[in-house]
């Protein structure tokens, strides 16, 4: 969030050194907007009227105004030492060739900047200004409320030994007060306090406009457990326990604080997207059922050259240019547009305007944009190329949309760079001529050259822990680089007769990256889903045998998942199956589509280790009705997972509702690495 207070008790100001009045004015329009200031004078020893300097002060000194290195150089020496510690220095200059870059640094100067000629690159410089001034260095803001002197004191002073600037509020009632003056970044709440309740307080802020969104930890002596998870259930984001030692104190808040971009969705301070918020929000549009014809599409931008971003800028701090490169982007963009920062430099956004021709419009603004920044920033000749992928139709998954974008921007850059393309699916969307010999065509080319790949979804403990589960998922890479769904190819594979074949490569693959990435490591198990049919055929369960005792997996069995339809359609293969899989340690896991007869005496036959709940039929469910399904599974032999989390309500009312283990993109998206963190998801030992 930004400290908008601390601008208005401390503005902000940059110091324009030259002679370019047209420039001047120019920042002090962008500076204007962010609650900064500008000063210009026309030499490094004229004086400063009304700049206090230290923190929170920039000077860009137009080289162009002087004589000579050494002047230069003598120029940014007197201004450090007339502004004070904090004050940063920058050089701007006509040509951002290497000469006039060594001749900034041996200045000593903080950073650099190039003007290119192009109206487009001054104004790409005055947005990059703004933003670098606005984003000064701040400290992290906790507000303490609590009527307790003592322990307000001790958070204060655990807190503030690391840096972060605290307040407290002894009287609950004054707290709206406070977060209006002082804008914490998080807010450590007690429960129980005279007037008013935590819980009531937290209510009232997360029903205000402008507070909603700040982060509430709740820090009480409270031991009932339904009362801690009422803290959550109300808005609260974690609760801890009194007393507490520091070093606990200090990695919830911390943690608290980084986690918070990703649990609200964007960065506070630059309104950008991390890269696991913006393929969530993927998966909202993809999931609605009204999106064909809405005219959405995601659009990937990136330079057309690989370079050190911060080198390329003339500023030190790589995260800080991200930022204003954002900052620029952000002005062709409409309120509803998300924006996020991906990998390797490149920027995402979700869009939705009238038609494709607007999208392509959208992402032509986009590139130019984008190509005055790197204009502004480094050699001339640098250029950005945008890959756009239209949503055409309900249904798939964000990493499969994301791979469309990256093909199409792949095409761009092969083509010369400098360009917009526009993603054409491998695979027709409709009842199009040639569509199921083209898919079989896919499948048949993805077996013979190793182009499946396989993504990893973890499965996180709620109540205690039960090792380190993924799910896998898999994925077919198109020759174009698109990564296609399930639902694209396995219909067609199942229509040739390449099931089997498929489901023995899944299983191989999964199970080599187990024992790769398992050597020391018995905590982790992957659930990897087949279908029923292939092991119709014996030989297929002494298969997975050999395979186990060939990778020496005794120990780290996989679960299989196979689909409740399916066990269904054939409850004696079924139950074969099962007891064939079950000499050999191997459980199975299944879904729960349905609450009705036949489906339970399935499951009380099979004693499934696992079960599947979808997230929406849980919640439907209720707590009561979902704790009465939840116990007869338990009695049943199987633990309970719920899929499909978008938000920690949902976690709060699976909680009650006894559920053992959740998955969805709130706890992760699926991934091609094996990297979640499962400590601390345990809610209950």
């Amino acid at each position: 969030m930004a400290n908008h207070d601390s601008i208005a008790s401390n503005p902000l100001r940059l110091v324009y050194v030259g002679a370019d009045e047209a420039l001047a004015e120019a920042l002090r329009t962008a500076l204007r907007r962010v609650g900064a200031t500008l000063v210009g004078i026309a030499d490094a020893a004229d004086p400063l009227p009304n700049v206090a300097g230290g923190q929170g002060t920039a000077v860009l000194v137009d080289t162009r105004a002087a004589a000579s290195p050494g002047a230069l150089a003598a120029a940014v020496a007197a201004l450090k030492g007339r502004l004070g510690e904090g004050a940063r220095v920058f050089c701007l200059a006509a040509s951002g060739r290497i000469e006039a870059r060594l001749e900034a640094l041996r200045a000593g100067a903080d950073g650099f900047f190039s003007l290119a000629d192009e109206a487009l690159a001054r104004e790409a410089l005055s947005v990059r200004l703004a933003d670098l001034v606005r984003d000064r260095i701040s400290r992290p803001r906790i507000l303490i409320v609590d009527d307790q002197p003592v322990v307000a004191l001790f958070a204060h002073r655990v807190l503030e030994k690391v840096g972060m600037e605290v307040r407290a509020v002894s009287d609950p009632l004054l707290v709206l007060d406070a977060l209006v003056r002082f804008r914490p970044d998080l807010i450590l709440m007690d429960l129980h306090m005279p007037g008013v309740s935590g819980i009531e307080l937290t209510r009232i802020i997360r029903d205000h406009d402008e507070l909603h969104s700040i982060s509430i930890v709740f820090f009480s002596s409270e031991a009932d457990p339904a009362t801690q998870l009422e803290t959550l259930r109300v808005g609260g984001d974690d609760f801890l326990p009194k007393p507490i030692l520091p070093d606990r104190l200090i990695a919830v808040v911390q943690d608290r604080l980084s986690r918070s971009r990703e649990q609200q969705g964007h960065a506070p301070e630059s309104g950008v997207f991390e890269r696991r918020a913006f393929l969530g929000r993927l998966e909202g549009v993809l999931a609605d059922p009204a999106l064909e014809g809405a005219g959405y599409g995601l659009l990937l931008l990136a330079p057309d050259r690989p370079f050190t971003i911060g080198e390329a800028a003339g500023v030190l701090d790589e995260a800080r240019w991200r930022a204003q490169f954002a900052s620029g982007l952000v002005a062709c963009l409409e309120a509803t547009d998300v924006l996020a920062a991906l990998a390797e430099s490149g920027f995402g956004v979700l869009a939705r305007r009238a038609d494709r021709a607007a999208l392509v419009a959208l992402g032509e603004r986009l590139r130019e944009v984008a190509t005055g920044l790197l204009a502004a920033g480094q050699d001339q000749g640098g250029t950005a190329s945008v890959g756009l992928a239209p949503l055409d139709s309900p249904g798939g998954d964000a990493l499969a949309l994301l791979s469309r974008a990256e093909s199409a921007l792949g095409e761009a850059r092969r083509s010369g760079g400098g360009r917009l393309v526009v993603h054409v699916s491998a695979v027709p969307r409709r009842s199009a001529d040639g569509r199921e010999a083209h898919l079989a065509g896919l499948v048949e080319r993805a077996l013979r050259e190793e182009a499946l790949e396989l993504y990893f979804q973890p499965i996180a403990p709620l109540r205690r822990p039960r090792g380190e589960p993924y799910d896998v998922w898999l994925r077919l890479r198109a020759p174009d680089g698109e990564l296609l769904s399930p639902g694209d190819f396995l219909p067609a594979a199942e229509r040739g007769g390449r099931m089997a074949a498929i489901d023995r490569w899944v299983l191989d693959r999964a199970l080599a990256v187990q024992q790769c990435v398992g050597i020391g490591h018995d905590r982790l198990r992957l659930v990897i889903q087949q279908r029923l049919a292939t092991f119709a055929d014996a030989r297929a369960v002494e298969d997975l045998r050999d395979l186990i005792v060939a990778r020496d997996l005794i120990r780290q069995r996989p679960l299989l998942r196979f689909s409740c339809a399916e066990l269904l359609a054939d409850t004696g293969l079924a139950t074969e199956v099962g007891e064939a899989l079950g000499r050999l340690g191997i459980g199975i896991c299944t879904d729960l589509p349905e609450d009705t007869p036949a489906v339970w005496r399935l499951l009380e036959r099979l004693r499934p280790a696992l079960v599947r709940l979808p997230c929406q039929r849980a919640v439907r469910l209720g707590r009561l009705a979902l704790r009465a399904q939840v116990d007869r599974l338990h009695a049943a032999g199987a633990l309970v997972m719920v899929a499909g989390i978008e938000d920690p309500l949902a976690i709060s009312e699976v909680w009650h509702g006894g559920v053992d283990l959740i998955q969805g993109n709130f706890v992760q998206p699926a991934g091609p690495h094996l990297d979640f963190d499962f400590a601390g998801t345990v809610l209950e030992a």
